[in-house]
């Protein structure tokens, strides 16, 4: 479910329903590498690269959630101005982690005046809510028009958020839990899982599996092609190691694991 705040009627009238639902192609930049979607697959090479010719509308990711690792947006929306062309950030996870580190985070809202639209996935992620409930923002009201639907049989004439027969719930569990934490809560929840992030990592790398990019949030990526028994880990679509320390995860946790990717080699 989304929740978007519809814009005034009279913004939507006469806008083109493709507006928004055009298919691209597009660059991404990903854990270090460079990497470009081509009709065969995925290039790469070493060092992040501005990709020289971004498509409209264009995509950036905050902390994707193979590696961690922030797409420059603030380069990205730089070249989106200059352009004339939409960036929308993909802020599902790294928004709700970002802001509240002790160090100022980059930059990736509307103060980018390059920034067209940006999502935020609260619930399954680091809100600790629940499914399904997210969120896009977007800096033209008008942009939401796309999501237009005609409902003559009801007390208004357009509908402008996803409707279904869901409940609206999951909005209101959202919207509790944070209202309950706070900014002084999400602090110190993301306090604690970087923590346990960074025991992880520097476990990791003391038994010879250092991070594949070095991440900006909770998330890291490693390259152990093996898991110690009796343990359930994410991989990524080429076989990397994932691991994500969401607030369910304590230090006990990383300590058992640590110990048994050690014993692996005993």
């Amino acid at each position: 479910m989304q929740v978007c705040v519809p814009p005034p009627m009279s913004s939507c009238r006469n806008q083109p329903i493709s507006r928004l639902r055009r298919r691209v192609k597009f660059s991404v930049l990903r854990c270090g590498w460079h990497l470009r979607v081509t009709d065969t697959g995925w290039t790469q090479r070493r060092q992040p690269v501005l990709p020289t010719k971004i498509p409209s509308p264009s995509w950036a990711w905050l902390a994707p959630p193979n590696t961690g690792v922030v797409d420059p947006i603030a380069a990205l929306a730089d070249i989106a101005v200059d352009k004339g062309i939409a960036l929308h950030v993909d802020a599902a996870f790294g928004g709700l982690v970002l802001p509240f580190l002790p160090e100022a985070p980059p930059l990736f809202d509307f103060q980018l005046d390059g920034v067209t639209s940006i999502s935020v996935d609260p619930p399954h992620k680091m809100g600790m809510s629940t499914i399904p409930v997210g969120c896009l923002l977007t800096r033209d009201p008008s942009m939401l028009c796309s999501l237009n639907v005609d409902t003559p049989y009801l007390t208004v004439k357009q509908e402008f958020t996803l409707a279904g027969t869901r409940s609206g719930g999951a909005v209101a569990g959202a919207l509790a839990v944070i209202e309950h934490l706070g900014r002084d809560g999400f602090t110190t929840v993301v306090a604690e899982c970087m923590a346990n992030h960074r025991r992880l990592t520097d476990g990791m790398a003391a038994l010879g599996y250092p991070v594949l990019a070095e991440p900006e949030v909770n998330v890291a990526a490693f390259d152990c092609p093996l898991s110690p028994e009796g343990w359930q880990v994410s991989r990524t679509r080429h076989g990397h190691m994932r691991i994500v320390c969401m607030p369910h995860i304590t230090t006990t946790i990383i300590e058992e694991f640590l110990k048994d990717i050690g014993d692996m080699h005993v």
